[in-house]
């Protein structure tokens, strides 16, 4: 059992040991600290001695517990950034810079620091590029067949893709987006990352039978999709004094929704009517009490439905 005063005196030692560069010690004392309190102030302590004796997916590991903290402190991005890429976690790294970037251009300071970050992301992905082209080719490999691996597996790959510096993870995904044969949530959870990369070019997507183009920079993410958020919505207010069947409805209608991302402008014609259907899948709502619902409305939802079936996580 922990005595009180206990969490300041591995923070003292922690810290005597860090100066000594007895990176092992502080680290010890530094996690006996984090057992007892998860401060902000300690994480930032603790990663960057774990990065010092070169632990750094548990620096990241770590690290990620906090990211919402990490990323509201301009200060500290560029540490995370770092990490991020000592993991070879590019995709994250560069997303992370789109991110960050169009706020900083405006101070003169910070335009150069966040210029050197962007350089330091691009010598990361060139280095490894020279030195794990086999790696790569690997990868890329696995991607244009990923329509004949489990769901979950699939998942697992697209994680994996992420390590792939951006210009190969550009060109390892696209074939992907246009297979006719891999579930639409997954397409989807790719062009997001896209969206998120602020990819400028016109991608090219297999959606319900046909091939379609959309340039991700011009398309909202889906959690700021004006039509996802407008049936979201209208759960929410249907359901405002049932908060966990709200919930409960939520959870299942973004699985839905996802499948029709990025295009689902054309599909989310009148939010009312996608209310009903989703409470009505639940058994939420009686029919007879409901909005009535065009043909063309549920057939979409049928569509959904079975989709949604198959994704057995």
């Amino acid at each position: 059992m922990e005595l009180p005063g206990n969490y300041e005196r591995h923070i003292q030692l922690g810290k005597q040991a860090a100066n000594q560069q007895n990176w092992a010690t502080a680290i010890d004392h530094f996690e006996a600290a984090y057992a007892l309190e998860q401060r902000f102030s300690l994480n930032i302590l603790l990663a960057s001695v774990l990065v010092e004796n070169r632990q750094l997916a548990a620096a990241l590991q770590l690290m990620q517990e906090k990211v919402a903290d990490y990323l509201a402190e301009p200060d500290l991005i560029g540490f995370y950034i770092a990490v991020l890429l000592a993991n070879k976690e590019f995709v994250e790294a560069n997303e992370l810079w789109q991110g960050v970037w169009p706020q900083m251009q405006q101070d003169a300071k910070q335009r150069v620091f966040w210029q050197t970050v962007k350089r330091s992301i691009e010598r990361a992905q060139n280095r490894y590029r020279e030195q794990q082209v086999p790696a790569i080719d690997k990868i890329q490999q696995k991607l244009y067949s990923i329509a004949g691996l489990p769901l979950t597996e699939q998942m697992q790959l697209l994680k994996l893709a992420k390590q792939l510096p951006q210009a190969e993870y550009l060109k390892g995904i696209q074939p992907v987006l246009v297979n006719p044969y891999v579930h639409p949530f997954v397409r989807s959870t790719i062009f997001e990352e896209l969206v998120t990369l602020k990819i400028a070019q016109p991608i090219a997507v297999f959606w319900f039978d046909q091939v379609k183009t959309a340039i991700p920079n011009e398309i909202p993410l889906m959690e700021t999709s004006p039509k996802i958020q407008a049936v979201q919505q209208a759960i929410q207010q249907t359901l405002a004094d049932d908060p966990i069947f709200a919930e409960q409805v939520l959870v299942t209608s973004q699985l839905y929704l996802a499948c029709l991302y990025p295009f689902e402008n054309e599909v989310l014609v009148d939010s009312d009517e996608w209310t009903t259907l989703f409470l009505q899948e639940l058994g939420l709502v009686p029919e007879n009490q409901a909005t009535i619902v065009s043909e063309n409305s549920q057939a979409w939802f049928s569509k959904l439905q079975e989709l949604v079936a198959k994704l057995m996580f």
